[in-house]
């Protein structure tokens, strides 16, 4: 490791490493890793925030308002942005926000006092990849069971002479794309 070399090398933090041994599944070896370790103990720390702050209280305690908080926070962020329709997107939305939330907060823990060194799972591009393309296909999904074909028409903005829609449409595509990977990616890091 860093200290065999007698220097310190901060960039083997972020090296996914097996933990034990694996199984075949399809040809494919499928090994458990420290990046899932870490997602398992986000998922895991959480669920027992949720779970503490679930108490339906009349005055709520810390915990309750601080889980009240977050859902406020998500539920009108959604109500704002998507209007009364959004409502039932709220808990994906949620559980994602959480979820990052939740995996870059442990990566800060100053564990490495300790020994163990926290992983950041959001770090890697995989991840919040993932987290993107799953978001970005209930984007086309939904849009498509809303508006049909119809949902094509979204990518072109109103008053696009004809000539220029097959060159302006892409663009839009491509920025409507990367506009929500990007802010996969941004709400990762943060």
């Amino acid at each position: 490791m860093a200290a065999e070399s007698g220097k310190i090398d901060p960039m083997h933090q972020f090296e996914v490493t097996p933990l034990g041994g694996g199984f075949n599944l399809g040809g494919h070896e499928v090994v458990f890793t420290n990046s899932a370790l870490w997602m398992v103990i986000a998922a895991i720390a959480l669920g027992i925030f949720m779970w503490g702050g679930m108490r339906r209280q009349l005055v709520p305690g810390r915990w309750q308002a601080a889980v009240e908080g977050f859902t406020g926070f998500i539920s009108s962020m959604m109500m704002a942005n998507i209007g009364t329709e959004g409502r039932k997107y709220t808990p994906y939305v949620f559980s994602l926000f959480m979820f990052i939330l939740f995996c870059n907060l442990l990566g800060m823990l100053p564990l490495g006092v300790l020994g163990l060194h926290p992983f950041t799972v959001t770090s890697h591009i995989a991840i919040t990849g993932v987290l993107a393309l799953i978001s970005f296909a209930i984007v086309l999904v939904v849009g498509f069971w809303r508006h049909g074909l119809h949902f094509f028409s979204l990518f072109v903005p109103h008053g696009t002479p004809l000539p220029m829609i097959p060159i302006i449409a892409p663009i839009e595509f491509v920025s409507s794309w990367s506009a929500r990977s990007a802010s996969a990616c941004v709400s990762s890091s943060r």
